[in-house]
């Protein structure tokens, strides 16, 4: 449940906002973060879009 709704917030944020933007993370949730980690790589590969996520 928690990783489905970070990946629909990821997802509404980058169709909503056409600048660039950036998400931090704490370390020490390292589920959180590897779950961010999947979705910068899927964001950079997709060149129609001007959104980016960047640690």
């Amino acid at each position: 449940m928690g990783s489905n709704l970070v990946k629909l917030v990821i997802d509404d944020l980058a169709n909503r906002n056409s600048k660039a933007f950036q998400i931090a993370v704490e370390e020490e949730k390292l589920g959180t973060w590897k779950l961010y980690k999947r979705r910068i790589v899927y964001l950079r590969k997709r060149k129609s879009s001007a959104n980016s996520c960047v640690f």
